[in-house]
């Protein structure tokens, strides 16, 4: 929870502080990444890696289900692309330090990310290169600045979504 409250609040303490007090207000006992993706209609860490699995596995109708899934409960869009955007990137820098010396600690420095989920991003890394995030993060990139300014977010990302899921067809 403490992750996401950190990323959320993007090294401002106040922000850090005001997401917080929100969360102390609605939740009852221990604070947990749910409640933070609740609270900011972002998409929770494992919701994330089964989208990314599927968009990597080249499942559309799978990714698409996540998506819509996502949005059915009210996730905001600019929030699951400003999360698929973090993810990819931290794909990229798990495929771009194979065989770095001290890889544990750099990935450490570079991804703000519990060490369990740092496992899994090694995992998912495996199913894919370095060109090919490269190229998913210039379309999700793209995606992102035009769904800010959009009144159609929601088919745009969806459009994006099938777009990284087809990519061999294209």
């Amino acid at each position: 929870a403490l992750y996401a409250v950190a990323r959320a609040s993007e090294g401002s303490l106040r922000d850090a502080e005001v997401v917080l007090e929100q969360l102390a207000s609605f939740v009852d006992g221990a604070i947990t990444e749910p409640d933070v993706s609740a609270l900011l209609g972002a998409m929770e860490s494992e919701a994330l890696c089964t989208w990314v699995h599927a968009i990597l596995e080249r499942n559309a109708p799978e990714a698409l289900r996540i998506l819509m899934g996502q949005l059915d409960h009210g996730k905001d869009v600019p929030q699951l692309l400003a999360g698929l955007l973090r993810h990819l990137r931290n794909l990229l820098i798990v495929c771009s330090t194979r065989g770095t010396p001290s890889r544990e600690a750099l990935l450490a420095r570079l991804i703000d990310e519990p060490s369990e989920r740092i496992t899994r991003l090694e995992s998912q890394a495996a199913l894919t290169s370095s060109q090919e995030l490269l190229l998913l993060l210039q379309i999700v990139s793209g995606a992102y600045e035009l769904v800010r300014r959009s009144p159609m977010a929601q088919t745009i990302l969806e459009l994006v979504g099938m777009k990284l899921a087809t990519r061999e067809e294209w």
